[in-house]
């Protein structure tokens, strides 16, 4: 290869990463965009007795991971999947994020009895709701007895 196209390449490659860079540093300034907010579809079950605690599935979408960047003297990258979810305000607990469209989470006993609103909000601030994703209730469990 002769050297003027060796120059050449070796020529676009600082371009391109300033590019790069420049891209990076214009994403970082406006936060992250608003689509990627996660959107909670629906909760499985969909209620229960106020009485007990209870898992639930929460399935939806934009549930992502997000890279996280360390300035301090050790620097590096560090993957961040947390999320908090609540249910008419009260926050629920264990909530792990499953995959980019499930997280799991215990719906904590002594809610107040009737529709909750869900919410789901990630790390970064971003937010998203399901009205009247569950259902709490005063009735008590069915118990079966075998005679």
């Amino acid at each position: 290869m002769s050297s003027s196209k060796a120059r050449l390449k070796t020529g676009a490659r600082p371009k391109a990463a300033g590019l790069l860079v420049a891209l990076a540093a214009a994403a970082c300034h406006r936060g992250v965009p608003a689509s990627f907010a996660p959107q909670p579809v629906r909760i499985v079950p969909a209620g229960g007795p106020r009485t007990v605690d209870a898992q639930v599935r929460i399935f939806g979408e934009s549930f992502y991971v997000r890279g996280v960047q360390s300035f301090s003297a050790h620097g590096g990258i560090s993957v961040d999947e947390s999320y908090a979810a609540t249910l008419g305000g009260v926050a629920l607990q264990d909530v792990v994020r499953v995959s980019d469209t499930e997280l799991s989470a215990v719906v904590p006993r002594g809610l107040p009895a009737g529709p909750l609103d869900l919410t789901v909000v990630a790390r970064d601030g971003l937010s998203g709701a399901l009205a009247q994703g569950w259902l709490a209730s005063d009735l008590q469990p069915v118990q079966l007895e075998i005679t």
